[in-house]
């Protein structure tokens, strides 16, 4: 009974200590269990996860550039592979008696070869820019570059092309275009001189492109982008290189915008820059062979109106730039004695030209100035007399009916008879 009892007290006592729950609300009760707020959650940084993840990030890294680095090293053995080839190929070429390369085979290597050197200098720049010169990649890009270049001067200097050399002509300006689009992105001297080889093996292999009218405009573009505009990369050498190698189709070609840039170039250097390549032209044109043909003789007139501007230019007044002046001046006459050109229509620009050569040899206080005035004039007074004859010879419009009529009785006369 007693042990009843206490069972009896036991259960009273458990049912007076229960409590009735919501089970919506025990989610609630256990969150918020020992939490006072937000601000008492604080969550523990363990450091060593940075330094797992900042490794995995730099072998990632690390594998992406080994890969790049492999996939450049296995593009530019292929490169100078076939680099290696084509220099075999060309100096077999040269050797042979019998033109076997067609030129337009020729015509399709040059932009390649040209973007492939540039791209590799430009490479090459950015390395040396950021301190990379002496890794490995550096140094096989420098070995390819010069490969490159020197296999490119020996398709230069091949002279002799089996395909007929009118076929070109369609092709020639598109070609002239990208030649000088790739001389405008040249960044080095050495970039430049290629660009340079490469309009001159294409002159070479066309000759009769440089008196179409498209391929004139182009020069003519050039030569005005390399005068006028401030933010050009065309460089004088390319004037000059193509000067040296291609005199012939240069006097077509950059006679004409050369004078015009003496007047609007830019600045007193680009003027004298110029004139200057005036001179060399005509240099050029006094040491030709006998019988080749000279285009400078079209623009005698332009010649001698362009000396006339530069000694009357007051930004060449300077003895330094008159020296340079005078001598060009003395190049240009001496040219038109040797070639006896015959263009009285000049006569009064020399009568001028004379003029004002005495009147700077007599306002100067140097006596080599004096001196190279006093040459020059006797040479312009030269050059004047042989045209001035000229005209006084030439046979009147009367004269030459009265000989057609007189030639023509004869022959009545012998008839009859």
């Amino acid at each position: 009974d007693e042990s009843d009892k206490e069972d009896d007290d036991d259960e009273s006592v458990g049912s007076d200590n229960d409590v009735e729950v919501d089970p919506s609300q025990l989610q609630n009760l256990l969150l918020e269990d020992g939490v006072e707020s937000d601000e008492d959650i604080v969550l523990e940084h363990h450091e060593g996860a940075d330094a797992a993840l900042a490794k995995l990030i730099k072998l990632r890294q690390d594998a992406r550039k080994a890969g790049r680095q492999a996939r450049e090293r296995a593009e530019r053995n292929t490169q100078l592979r076939n680099t290696i080839l084509l220099d075999s190929f060309i100096v077999c070429v040269g050797r042979q008696k019998e033109a076997i390369l067609h030129s337009r085979l020729v015509c399709g290597m040059l932009i390649p070869i040209l973007q492939t050197r540039r791209k590799l200098e430009k490479s090459l720049s950015s390395d040396a820019s950021m301190g990379k010169r002496s890794l490995p990649g550096s140094a096989e890009k420098r070995a390819l570059m010069e490969k490159v270049t020197s296999t490119m001067k020996k398709l230069f200097k091949l002279k002799t092309f089996s395909e007929n050399k009118d076929s070109l002509n369609a092709e020639s300006s598109e070609l002239v275009k990208q030649i000088l689009l790739e001389a405008g992105q040249a960044t080095t001297t050495e970039q430049s001189k290629c660009c340079s080889g490469a309009l001159s093996s294409m002159l070479k292999m066309n000759p009769n492109c440089d008196k179409e009218a498209t391929i004139s405009a182009l020069f003519n573009e050039m030569v005005t982008e390399w005068s006028t505009s401030r933010s050009t990369k065309l460089r004088t050498s390319l004037l000059e290189d193509l000067v040296m190698q291609q005199p012939s189709p240069s006097q077509r070609l950059l006679t004409k915008p050369l004078c015009d840039s003496t007047a609007n170039a830019r600045s007193a250097f680009i003027k004298c820059e110029a004139f200057n390549l005036l001179g060399t032209l005509a240099v050029k044109a006094s040491g030709s062979d006998d019988g080749e043909e000279l285009p400078i003789k079209d623009y005698v007139e332009d010649l001698a109106e362009v000396i006339l501007i530069m000694l009357k230019n007051e930004e060449m007044q300077k003895p330094k730039r008159m020296k340079e002046i005078l001598k060009t001046t003395d190049k240009i006459i001496a040219c038109c004695i040797k070639l006896q050109v015959n263009e009285p229509v000049i006569l009064p620009r020399l009568n001028e030209i004379s003029t004002t050569l005495k009147e700077i040899g007599e306002g100067s206080d140097s006596t080599n100035l004096q001196q190279s005035c006093s040459s020059l004039v006797d040479k312009v007074q030269e050059l004047f007399a042989k045209q001035e004859e000229v005209q006084n010879t030439e046979p009147t419009p009367q004269s030459s009916v009265k000989k057609k009529k007189g030639k023509s009785a004869k022959k009545k006369k012998k008839n009859r008879k």
